[in-house]
């Protein structure tokens, strides 16, 4: 049970740091590859949306691997 409750703040903890990451990073490289305010504008709101996808996704993944847990802990007793 305790591992359980455990395994609850690793969704958080794995989005929050993959989520910054992709702010800081992609910020940087943006910012590199685009020199021009309004290319900057423009790949924002591409980043934003790439970062909700790929977010969603990553949620839905690490929802379905913990949910896949307990479902076999539960099928053990």
């Amino acid at each position: 049970m305790k591992k359980d409750l455990r395994a609850i703040y690793y969704i958080p903890v794995i989005y929050f740091v993959i989520g910054s990451l992709w702010i800081l990073l992609s910020d940087q490289l943006a910012l590199v590859l685009f020199p021009s305010i309004m290319q900057i504008s423009r790949i924002q709101t591409y980043k934003g949306l790439g970062y909700v996808a790929l977010s969603s996704l990553l949620l839905l993944l690490l929802i379905y691997l913990y949910s896949r847990n307990v479902e076999r802990n539960r099928l053990r007793l």
